[in-house]
């Protein structure tokens, strides 16, 4: 079973050199993972186990946290997106770029006008975690 020895190492060395919360893995989402068709990839599974973390507020990882596209409103909804794409204006209007937290504070206007005001969606669709979203709404007033 190698695996389960590299997720809990990823899991503690994530938690290490981030100094993140300490987390840990439901049976569930450790089942999941070994179950899954691993092409010869630790990088892969290093991936989706950094990733899942920073997404992730709990102090356990469910099954439902390497969900690699988020659920399955949000990948449809994101199929709605590119039928009928919302632009996003770069230019301000002083004729120059707009700055990174301008161009942050519409797209992530545009994606909770998307998902209805849907936090959980919104900052999966943008690959955000929940706990950023909300600080970055604050910060934003939006």
């Amino acid at each position: 079973m190698v695996i389960p020895e590299l997720v809990n190492h990823f899991i503690e060395r994530f938690c290490v050199h981030e100094d993140g919360v300490a987390k840990t893995i439901s049976d569930n989402a450790l089942e999941q993972l070994i179950n899954r068709n691993w092409p010869g990839n630790v990088r892969e599974l290093e991936n989706m186990i950094h990733r899942s973390m920073v997404m992730s507020d709990k102090n356990v990882l469910h099954a439902d946290d390497f969900n690699e596209f988020g659920s399955v409103e949000a990948r449809m909804s994101l199929d709605e997106v590119e039928k009928h794409p919302k632009e996003i204006n770069l230019i301000s209007e002083n004729g120059g770029f707009k700055d990174i937290d301008a161009i942050e504070k519409e797209v992530m206007s545009k994606a909770l006008e998307h998902y209805n005001h849907n936090i959980t969606n919104a900052s999966q669709a943008l690959g955000m975690a929940k706990s950023t979203f909300y600080k970055k709404m604050k910060h934003f007033k939006l």
